[in-house]
């Protein structure tokens, strides 16, 4: 297991900017990871913004890998079944959204950026995590978002989640690359929130728009397309229709 480099500031404009800036200086034997309090210019998938406040949980995690596996695009989600699994004791049920949202009592609480960059004859891989903790949405209904605080009127120690998660990244994000999606499979299927929205897949006879109702062991996607018939697809989903 490799060791931790850890790095706090007070803020920063996105901790994945920051990795990728610093990339060239980055240990190659060392799991890179950066922390703040808050972000001016937090980054969501699609270069979405993310709103940052303090009170929150930021960070970033990142360490080399000779290569991407072909498997790649599915490290959100297993990303967000690690840390679902670290944190589950607190009074709050999470569900992952496809491809990279945590949500819980309806609001989206958290959300995950995993990002790679090729380095030295490498590839950096960064995964980027915003989990609303502390911080209170009460007041801001428009953004749909939800917090810990907010679903139990409890404040939780930033820390201690900080550590927990860390840690089951240290422990489980090496399987992923050892032996694929399939030990990740049973607990994503019990918090994946299927939905109804539409992803644009690409198959032997062209462009399918359908939604995702579960990823198999094997990584493969059964679908359900326009005439709600399930179909088995091997292909990653393009984007969102």
């Amino acid at each position: 297991m490799k060791s931790l480099q850890v790095e706090h500031f007070p803020s920063l404009p996105s901790t994945n900017t920051y990795l990728k800036e610093q990339a060239q200086l980055l240990p190659k034997n060392k799991i890179s990871v950066v922390h703040v309090d808050e972000q001016s210019h937090g980054r969501g998938q699609f270069q979405r913004n993310w709103l940052s406040p303090k009170g929150n949980l930021y960070f970033s995690y990142a360490f080399f890998i000779p290569r991407l596996p072909k498997n790649f695009p599915l490290l959100s989600i297993v990303a967000s079944t690690i840390i679902a699994e670290s944190i589950d004791n607190y009074g709050v049920k999470l569900n992952i959204h496809w491809p990279n949202d945590l949500y819980a009592g309806g609001g989206k609480c958290g959300g995950i950026l995993c990002e790679s960059l090729a380095v030295r004859e490498e590839q950096l891989v960064i995964i980027g995590l915003g989990l609303n903790l502390n911080y209170s949405f009460e007041q801001e209904k428009n953004l749909n978002a939800s917090s810990f605080f907010d679903l139990t009127q409890e404040k939780v120690d930033i820390q201690k989640i900080f550590k927990k998660i860390i840690k089951a990244l240290q422990k489980n994000i090496p399987i992923f690359f050892s032996e694929g999606f399939a030990p990740f499979a049973n607990k994503f299927e019990q918090i994946f929130s299927p939905g109804k929205k539409l992803y644009n897949f690409n198959t032997k006879n062209g462009t399918l728009q359908a939604s995702i109702l579960k990823v198999t062991p094997e990584g493969h996607f059964v679908v359900e397309n326009k005439k709600n018939e399930e179909i088995t697809i091997k292909s990653f989903p393009l984007s969102s229709v």
